[in-house]
């Protein structure tokens, strides 16, 4: 320790004399020495007569060091605290930059969400225009399918009208065959009766003239033998007579009636 002479010192106007003992600046830390004498070259601080420059003394019951000591921590404490509200600037600004990314992901999220819902609205639109399209296609199938059977079947019937057109006409063919089959059946029996008829009329005529034949040469023989008693007394040798001619003609009415006998 040296004890040096004092030493007026000017600080805030007023002269102020340190006759304590001062220490060397060597034994403060080499940290709060830096940051004093940065604070000091920083503040002007020579004006509060301050002597605490490299390689100088300082004595630490001066008010200048205290005034120095409480600058430097109130510059700290106000660095604190702008750090601090740098901070919690930097807070708020990560805050708010945090919610204008969720705001903007829920954004993107609700737009995605809302792509999506009109990805999927489309594709079902298209399912239904689709199955709508099947559907006609279908309905279109069934309908020439019905349409192609009714053709079949009025073909078919118009097939099975003509088959029995035809069968009718074949019947009746059949029926005028039929008809012609009992006409000239007809004719047959007709024939068939006439000649019966016929047989009947020549068998009655030739019954008519055995009876006659029968009734009648009794008859015959009878006056024969009267004519022949008659001319008994009349002999005559010529056959131009009556007697003779009728003689002839009974030998040849006896001629026929002989034959068929």
């Amino acid at each position: 320790m040296t004890v040096r002479p004092t030493v007026p010192m000017v600080i805030a106007g007023t002269t102020v004399t340190a006759t304590e003992p001062r220490r060397r600046s060597a034994a403060l830390p080499m940290l709060v020495r830096v940051a004093l004498t940065i604070v000091l070259k920083i503040t002007g601080a020579r004006r509060l007569g301050l002597a605490c420059f490299f390689g100088t003394t300082l004595d630490w019951q001066t008010r200048g060091f205290r005034l120095a000591l409480l600058l430097l921590l109130y510059l700290a404490l106000l660095l604190l605290l702008m750090l601090l509200l740098l901070h919690l600037l930097l807070a708020l600004l990560v805050l708010l930059l945090m919610l204008l990314l969720l705001h903007l992901l829920r954004a993107l999220l609700i737009l995605l969400l809302m792509l999506l819902l009109l990805h999927l609205l489309l594709a079902l639109l298209i399912l239904l225009l689709m199955l709508l399209l099947l559907h006609l296609l279908l309905a279109l199938l069934i309908l020439l399918l019905a349409l192609l059977l009714l053709h079949l079947l009025l073909t078919l019937l118009i097939l099975l009208l003509a088959l029995l057109l035809l069968l009718l006409l074949v019947l009746l063919l059949l029926h005028l065959l039929l008809l012609l089959m009992l006409l000239l059946l007809l004719l047959l029996v007709l024939l068939l009766l006439l000649l019966l008829m016929l047989l009947l009329l020549l068998t009655t005529l030739r019954m008519a003239t055995w009876v006659l034949v029968i009734i009648t040469l009794p008859i015959i023989r009878v006056l024969c033998q009267h004519l022949n008693a008659g001319t008994q007394t009349q002999q005559t040798n010529t056959c131009d007579t009556p007697d003779a001619r009728f003689h002839a003609s009974l030998t040849v009415v006896q001629m026929p009636i002989n034959k068929t006998a």
